[in-house]
């Protein structure tokens, strides 16, 4: 269910991104010095890498998607759930955008950052919760 509700508000911002800016386009100043709106089409994976892979990721992120669903379904430990659901969410967030445009829809900006969207936040969370569990896993064990 958050998973679900990660891909409605990723893909509402940024239909609402698509209609308000400029592909390419400069930069809207939402914060002076801190956020930017600013809208481009990537068609690599995070931070502009591997451009022409954009049927290989896409291919990835279905196998990852599967996976963690899996994992979620038989797993107990609410943290591990809590920390898969933004992955999976924000992984299927930007597939959708892989599919049906071409490439994934980036629009935020702040300093010293390379443009991001609400899925990209959405798994950097996932992916800190899951290191969590798996120091407190270690630590449990120890």
């Amino acid at each position: 269910m958050a998973a679900a509700a990660i891909v409605v508000l990723d893909q509402a911002t940024k239909a609402a991104a698509l209609r308000m800016l400029e592909m390419d386009g400069e930069a809207l100043t939402v914060i002076p010095e801190l956020l930017w709106f600013q809208l481009i089409l990537n068609t690599g994976a995070a931070f502009g890498l591997f451009q022409s892979l954009g049927p290989l990721l896409a291919l990835i992120s279905v196998i990852l998607i599967y996976a963690g669903y899996k994992i979620i379904r038989h797993e107990e430990d609410p943290l591990l759930v809590w920390s898969l659901a933004p992955i999976l969410g924000g992984a299927a967030g930007n597939l959708i955008d892989r599919v049906f445009r071409g490439g994934v829809v980036d629009f935020i900006k702040i300093p010293a950052w390379p443009l991001f969207n609400l899925a990209d936040c959405a798994i950097t969370a996932g992916t800190a919760g899951v290191i969590l569990y798996a120091l407190m896993s270690r630590r449990r064990e120890e």
